[in-house]
């Protein structure tokens, strides 16, 4: 029997916390600093040299390599606009990934975005399921079709206590043939 470990496990929150004033590659580059100072004890120092391959990687898989220049930003500030409501999402989930973990768990990841980009990080947990046998779990409202399509298995959650209010926790792996829906 195997056990997950905080290690093996990341999660992304619905609302984001970025720091507003540096960029998309720098945000990845601070995470991983951070991240792999403590996961990996036999490795004394972290460069930039060293991390760019897996940023770089990141980057490329997740669709935002185009905005790795680009400012974050803050999205309750309009004068300091910086990327978009998606890319902001894409970048939580690669921020997550440098960890490498086996399972990811995300909060409503598509709250708040409109059907494109919604479509478009959901696609993103399906092709990083697909292509690096990772468990995805999230939570989500109301799927398009589209979306749904991209779904291995789903559980179904409801409670008449909330104003009839339907939960849909979607669970995204590997394990199952794709070929059979």
């Amino acid at each position: 029997r195997s056990i997950l470990s905080s290690q093996d496990i990341a999660f992304i929150y619905q609302q984001d916390t970025f720091f507003p004033m540096i960029t998309v590659i720098e945000t990845l580059y601070l995470s991983a600093a951070l991240t792999l100072q403590y996961s990996d004890k036999s490795l004394k120092s972290y460069n930039r040299q060293s991390m760019f391959p897996l940023i770089s990687e990141l980057l490329e898989c997740l669709t935002i390599s185009h905005i790795r220049n680009s400012f974050v930003g803050s999205m309750e500030d309009d004068s300091n606009r910086g990327i978009s409501g998606g890319e902001r999402k894409r970048l939580a989930v690669a921020k997550e990934m440098i960890k490498s973990p086996s399972l990811l768990l995300a909060d409503e990841p598509t709250s708040g975005l409109d059907a494109f980009q919604a479509l478009n990080v959901m696609q993103v947990f399906h092709n990083l399921a697909r292509d690096r046998n990772l468990s995805i779990v999230c939570t989500i409202h109301q799927p398009r079709t589209s979306i749904w399509n991209l779904l291995d298995d789903v559980i179904i959650l409801s409670s008449l206590g909330m104003n009839n209010q339907l939960i849909i926790l979607l669970i995204t792996n590997n394990h199952r043939n794709n070929s059979v829906r």
